[in-house]
């Protein structure tokens, strides 16, 4: 299936934008599963090259959706931290795996630029699932405006939000870690985040210097001095054997 990757991205966008304005809003914990159950289809959609990832996939996903709708209908907080396990190894299940295949790719496409944007996105995403289990663990393990975190509203938005500016290093400072853990993990979430960039983008770029008809200036240029070389050869062959036409 094409345009598997663009998929995934624009999924993880639509989830960044809605998810927040959904809890921000009191809509049902069924609406808030929705974006979610979306970027848990896309991302199963792109690993579904292999037999094995699929069956991985749903063995996490399945179960994450089940107890997703009975905590929905029935309101059941004890579901919450297994849902949140769950779903929190398929989007690293997903990760690992999509990274895997745009490393050992041996040409760079649009879709593999899709595909690392989507992995640097499900990094972040993977990350506040880590944070919320933290939380849920150990309450107050975040501060949002010098307030525990669990009493200030909505969790998961402001992990995420708190996951995606500490993967990007910007550091706005208004969600905090206190605990000890807490504040381990974040370093290395923007330890990943730098090496991500870095590695991914060299990896990328080593690609396209490859790949055939890249359009790169320096090839081209040797590419007319060797012809241009080559033409004159004949000619000055010609010009000192004019018996041989």
């Amino acid at each position: 299936m094409r345009f598997r990757h663009l998929y995934l991205l624009i999924s993880i966008v639509l989830m960044l934008v809605v998810l927040p304005v959904f809890e921000s809003a009191g809509y049902q914990r069924i609406f808030l599963t929705l974006p979610i159950a979306l970027v848990l289809l896309t991302a199963l959609n792109a690993i579904s090259r292999r037999r094995w990832p699929i069956v991985v996939g749903l063995a996490l996903a399945v179960p994450w959706l089940v107890l997703s709708g009975l905590r929905s209908v029935g309101g059941q907080p004890a579901f919450q931290g297994i849902s949140v396990v769950l779903a929190t190894a398929f989007l690293l299940f997903a990760t690992v795996w999509l990274l895997l295949h745009i490393m050992r790719s041996r040409e760079i496409t649009l879709e593999q630029l899709y595909g690392a944007m989507s992995v640097y996105l499900l990094t972040g995403l993977v990350w506040s699932g880590v944070y919320i289990i933290i939380e849920i663990v150990s309450p107050g393990s975040f501060t949002l405006a010098q307030h525990p975190l669990t009493e200030t509203g909505p969790v998961w938005s402001d992990l995420m939000y708190y996951s995606l500016v500490t993967l990007t290093t910007l550091g706005y400072g208004d969600i905090a870690p206190t605990s000890a853990l807490a504040r381990s993990l974040s370093v290395l979430e923007a330890t990943t985040g730098v090496f991500f960039v870095s590695v991914l983008v060299a990896r990328l770029v080593s690609l396209y210097t490859v790949q055939p008809g890249s359009g790169s200036a320096t090839a081209t240029m040797e590419t007319d001095i060797s012809k241009h070389s080559s033409s004159t050869n004949v000619n000055t062959d010609k010009s000192n054997n004019p018996g041989k036409q």
